[in-house]
């Protein structure tokens, strides 16, 4: 790299973490409100997913406002520290109900669309779903903070946290973990598709009766599914270009997003009933249908984390703003 644009790529590093340190700033602070909003106003909380309290997500926000504004007064130790107890307050506090608005918001939209209904009341929950989304991104934004600062730190580039501008060396097991991706989704797609045609596979009463394929939450969700299979394919192949690569990292993120919560607390509580501390009572759905499904979510989530991980490193291409910082510890 020249002298000339390494002095212009160093410059970018403080601009940079100035920025990635406002919009975390602000995204805290509107999650610490809208979290303190949602449990003064008692709203209703549609997922009873084991998530922090509402009080100590206000709390961690809060203190996560004030060590992003604090940027290096702070000890880089410190920050550190405090800033992933911080995330990981506030992910714990909206990550479990996450899945549940993102496709309550897809389903909902897909009814207006269709104007078809179903046995299921797919209105948002319009401040609950906007304080998790909130929450998603602040802690998302501070993890991305934490990650640049420590990159800058260990002096490693703040762009790609590498110490040379060549992309590291490509992953061999790609198509593997798409294979996976692919078999975790079908058990899942498979049975949604049986409801919405009306084959009552699963099935033990008959909400399902009058579902047809535009009903919100059946066949949209089969759409859903054949789009994750597209996804895992094309990054199961190395497919890039200018939109390919963003739009498969993007669905593949945000699929690992909704998968992964629900995946690991469902199964955790499937495995609850197998073992007979809990009980599944009043369902439509037959248990080993519930048990597919969640499994299917969790090897699905998994497959798909990894993939998407995978694919985005083996796609890198040479880092343009490269520059390796001296170390801040």
């Amino acid at each position: 790299m020249s002298g000339r644009l390494r002095r212009r790529a160093a410059a970018t590093v403080p601009v940079m973490d100035m920025s990635i340190r406002k919009v975390g700033a602000g995204l805290c602070g509107a999650a610490a409100v809208l979290f303190a909003v949602l449990e003064v106003s008692g709203a209703a909380e549609p997922v009873q997913m084991p998530v922090t309290p509402n009080p100590v997500t206000v709390v961690a926000a809060a203190v996560a406002v004030i060590v992003l504004l604090a940027g290096v007064a702070m000890p880089y130790r410190v920050r550190a520290a405090v800033g992933a107890v911080c995330a990981a307050a506030v992910a714990a506090g909206c990550v479990g109900a996450v899945p549940h608005t993102i496709l309550t918001l897809v389903v909902w939209v897909g009814g207006l669309v269709t104007g078809a209904r179903g046995p299921f009341d797919v209105t948002p929950a319009w401040l609950a779903g906007a304080t998790n989304l909130a929450g998603v991104a602040a802690a998302g934004t501070l993890v991305i903070w934490l990650v640049v600062d420590g990159r800058r730190a260990l002096g490693r580039c703040t762009a790609c946290g590498r110490t040379t501008p060549e992309p590291p060396r490509a992953w061999r097991n790609l198509p593997a973990l798409a294979g996976a991706a692919i078999v975790g989704a079908l058990p899942y797609g498979a049975l949604k598709l049986c409801w919405a045609v009306g084959i009552p596979v699963g099935l033990t009463g008959h909400a399902f009766d009058d579902v047809t394929f535009t009903s919100p939450g059946f066949g949209d969700t089969v759409v859903l599914v054949l789009l994750g299979v597209v996804v895992a394919i094309g990054m199961g192949r190395r497919l890039t270009g200018r939109w390919v690569r963003p739009a498969q990292v993007g669905v593949g993120a945000l699929g690992s997003l909704m998968l992964l919560p629900v995946g690991v607390i469902a199964t955790v509580q499937m495995a609850e009933v197998a073992l007979g501390t809990r009980t599944i009572d009043g369902s439509e759905i037959a248990p080993w249908a519930f048990m597919v499904v969640y499994a299917s979510m969790l090897v699905w989530g998994l497959a798909l984390t990894a993939l998407t991980v995978g694919y985005a490193r083996s796609t890198r291409a040479e880092c343009r703003r490269h520059v390796v910082p001296a170390m801040t510890f």
